[in-house]
């Protein structure tokens, strides 16, 4: 085990939890998560101080903080899926108020000047270091009772959409809803590999824009329920007659595993000229691999991640007005180890979310 890690540039450690002003569960090393009372960094002029009331857990904390994705800083508190109330302002904040309910996702920053930031698609932006961009790496994120974000990359939560599911919109949501918008156009024939936390709301969002969408999975035991989405119908990734009749029918194949070696049965489903839009982050470690089907048939293998704050906007809307949301397992601040246990170790069927605000206001960190 590597050595425990309390030093952190931004958050003060407290050894003292009555002096501390939030708490966070945090990893000191890859292998251990503690209870971490801190005092609050400084707030930056553009900058959003929030009490936290839901936190969604995703797949990228266990690959983050675990080193999957390759060496990290510890301490560390990852959680990129937020909701809660505004606490605070910087001086130059003019999009929020005290009291509103907001929520936010992966990203903190762009550096709103290069060419893919003038072009609106800020979530690609390669101009800024990791640290600045991203919410979980040397900022802490969700697995704590409070949060700092700057206020481009915050949102006001619907009014709709129930605080306790939106967390998981904020990353699985618009990972699966950007792709879809960019890329799809009435007529083409669509599937989905993966009917987890982001193929379920994959399979809605394209029912609900009128797609006819095939659920490809290999968990059978879920095909009424994905049929309830709006599957028009599902196969089983699994068996070769399935894949076979299937052969060469979809114009687009969202791919939603992290795993990205089934890729040759995906160009084999996919029509000539289609499109294959992978999702899900494989480890570092995990290669690609496609057979000369992808040259022969005209593939295109396409990358897309998280979204802009124009498809972010616009996924909550569409969200809220068609009433997609996440299907979620819940569990108490206290129990956000469980929480991470049962995510990493692949038992939840779909997302899992913290309820943050009642152990907070029961231990006074509300404030």
């Amino acid at each position: 085990m590597d050595k425990d890690n309390y030093s952190h540039k931004l958050y003060k450690h407290v050894e003292d939890q009555k002096k501390a002003d939030a708490l966070a569960w945090s990893f000191v090393n890859k292998d251990k998560m503690i209870l971490f009372p801190y005092q609050f960094p400084v707030l930056e002029d553009d900058e959003v101080r929030l009490k936290i009331t839901y936190s969604g857990l995703c797949w990228s904390d266990v690959s983050n903080c675990r080193g999957h994705w390759g060496p990290k800083t510890y301490p560390l508190a990852p959680g990129h899926e937020v909701v809660g109330v505004v606490t605070q302002l910087g001086n130059k904040v003019t999009k929020f108020k005290l009291g509103d309910k907001v929520c936010l996702g992966p990203q903190r920053r762009s550096c709103t000047k290069c060419k893919v930031c003038l072009s609106g698609h800020e979530n690609y932006c390669r101009c800024l270091d990791p640290d600045q961009k991203l919410t979980y790496n040397l900022w802490w994120g969700g697995y704590s009772t409070h949060m700092q974000q700057p206020e481009s990359f915050l949102f006001h939560l619907p009014e709709g959409i129930p605080e306790n599911v939106a967390p998981p919109l904020l990353c699985a949501g618009v990972t699966v809803w950007s792709p879809i918008v960019k890329y799809i156009t009435k007529g083409m024939t669509t599937a989905v590999l993966g009917i987890g936390g982001l193929g379920h709301l994959a399979v809605q969002y394209l029912a609900k824009l009128g797609y006819d969408v095939t659920a490809i999975t290999s968990s059978l035991d879920k095909v009424e329920y994905i049929k309830s989405l709006g599957a028009t119908r599902v196969i089983n990734f699994n068996s070769k007659e399935d894949l076979k009749t299937w052969e060469n029918k979809f114009d687009v194949i969202l791919n939603c595993t992290s795993v990205s070696g089934d890729l040759d049965k995906l160009v084999d489903l996919a029509s000539p000229l289609g499109r294959i839009i992978q999702v899900g982050v494989p480890d570092i470690t995990d290669k690609l691999k496609v057979g000369n089907g992808l040259v022969g048939k005209g593939i295109k293998l396409t990358g897309s991640i998280i979204g802009s704050p124009k498809e972010i906007q616009e996924m909550l809307d569409f969200s809220d007005k068609n009433k997609i949301y996440p299907l979620c397992e819940e569990f108490d601040f206290s129990e956000f180890p469980k929480a991470f246990d049962h995510l990493e170790h692949g038992k939840p069927k779909f997302r899992c979310v913290v309820n943050i605000k009642d152990y907070s206001e029961k231990n006074g960190y509300f404030k």
